[in-house]
């Protein structure tokens, strides 16, 4: 598993390869893959427009795919403006295009898209991001929360988003509060390129680096059972699942539940997505946290709830997500 990925753009003036060819510019891209993967990063590409050589388009934008991917040692695809609006059969067929040329000109990879849009049948191919969005205020927590429930329940369950959102950010407790709960998703997608202020996990120092860290250690050792519930995805049940999936009822079909989720049958995740209370130790707290029938555990302190009931007042420091897991789960971990 490599350290990390890096995207370079092909558009926008910023091209990979500032040559006067095709060739030029994927013998760059190749350069650049080589030193990368020296040092643990595999690469792939931020792309703005065609797979494909095309006559009458400049070296800058050009594009050829298969050599990227043989060549230069591309495994990843983030599609951007081409590949919407009026380009909807091309956005469609382009990952599929991809999801087929990465296995065959890149040693049986397993390919990785991520498309700006998706529609029915994106989901065999590609994980959708929600766009360009502002960080650093609790609006970017609170609407993703029923954003990431709605695409599962239309039938995309791989749902990202930028991390502490693309542009703005900045806010200590809004970035680390967006890195734990984003820690049961599919995917975690950190950007700046557009952005004024740097989006890395240590960007905004001690304490809120080790705790971004912790959570994203976390993330890695829940891998196994990350697979498992993508596994069940294949078949329509959604990786992050609206209450009512686990226990319709009149409580849960509303929209009282809409910001908490379940990952997987086993984890229940109540994000902190406003600003909150304090308890009397200064700690921000949860309210209206919905458990299903049944005994949950606080995932971090052990503490034990009985369900079909509603917790008030969940202490939440700022280190800690509010999650628990059902009274005997299994959970595979690394």
């Amino acid at each position: 598993m490599p350290f990390g990925w890096l995207l370079p753009n092909d558009g926008y003036g910023a091209g990979y390869g500032q040559t006067e060819t095709l060739d030029g510019n994927i013998t760059n891209l190749k350069d650049f893959g080589d030193y990368a993967r020296k040092n643990g990063v595999e690469i792939g590409l931020w792309t703005q427009s065609n797979l494909h050589p095309k006559d009458g388009v400049s070296a800058l934008l050009q594009r050829d795919i298969i050599k990227e991917t043989r060549d230069a040692g591309v495994r990843v695809l983030k599609t951007d403006v081409a590949w919407v609006g009026a380009g909807y059969s091309f956005g469609l067929n382009g990952i599929a295009d991809v999801a087929h040329i990465i296995p065959q000109y890149g040693n049986n990879s397993r390919p990785f898209i991520i498309s700006l849009d998706g529609w029915a049948g994106t989901q065999r191919y590609a994980s959708i991001w929600s766009g360009d969005q502002t960080g650093g205020v609790w609006e970017y927590i609170r609407f993703h929360i029923p954003t990431y429930l709605g695409s599962g329940l239309s039938g995309q369950p791989n749902i990202t988003s930028d991390m502490d959102g693309i542009f703005g950010g900045k806010n200590t407790t809004i970035n680390t509060r967006d890195f734990q709960w984003k820690t049961f998703t599919p995917t975690q997608l950190n950007m700046d390129g557009w952005g004024a202020n740097e989006k890395y996990p240590h960007a905004l120092g001690e304490p809120i680096t080790s705790i971004n860290r912790t959570y994203l250690k976390l993330k890695s050792q829940l891998m196994p059972y990350a697979y498992s519930i993508a596994k069940e995805a294949v078949n329509g049940l959604p990786i992050i699942r609206a209450m009512f999936l686990a226990e319709p009822n009149a409580y849960t079909n509303g929209t009282a539940t809409q910001y908490q989720y379940l990952y997987g049958p086993s984890f229940l995740v109540a994000p902190i997505y406003q600003a909150t209370k304090l308890d009397e130790k200064g700690n921000d707290i949860r309210n209206n946290i919905y458990l299903p029938t049944g005994t949950w555990f606080d995932y971090f302190t052990g503490d034990k709830y009985e369900g079909n009931s509603i917790i008030n007042s969940f202490d939440a420091p700022l280190w800690k997500l509010p999650v628990l897991v059902k009274e005997g789960a299994i959970i595979p971990m690394v």
